[in-house]
């Protein structure tokens, strides 16, 4: 499936295209160590994020991907979700680790805002 993002900023019009998969994808990918991260980032990673990959590069998320869930099996063989896909160094290369969310900091907040609008 094609698909195309048309937006204005600054003035300018940008027109985005690309190909969506017909089916879902995933990887596996695993997380990395804050402190490891920071240095490949140079310090620019904060207690809100979290950071994955394989330290060899190879799989990862890219563009388009953004917004998507990392999500790993907890207790009780249950998914949960602990962070969101936001920005990285590239796709997959090596050493430059995918940058998500860290989702728990914001599980109260998610859940009184659900709260107010669900229940």
């Amino acid at each position: 499936m094609t698909w195309f993002l048309l937006y204005l900023h600054a003035n300018t019009l940008y027109l985005i295209t690309g190909t969506l998969a017909s089916t879902l994808q995933g990887v596996t990918i695993f997380l990395i160590p804050s402190d490891v991260c920071n240095r490949e980032y140079f310090g620019q990673i904060i207690s809100t994020m979290i950071c994955a990959g394989q330290t060899t590069g190879g799989k990862d998320t890219c563009q388009g991907d953004s917004g998507g869930p990392l999500v790993s099996l907890g207790p009780n063989s249950l998914w949960q979700q602990n962070g969101i896909v936001s920005w990285g160094d590239g796709c997959a290369r090596a050493g430059k680790p995918g940058v998500y969310t860290n989702v728990p900091p914001f599980v109260a907040w998610i859940t009184s805002i659900m709260k107010v609008i669900y229940f």
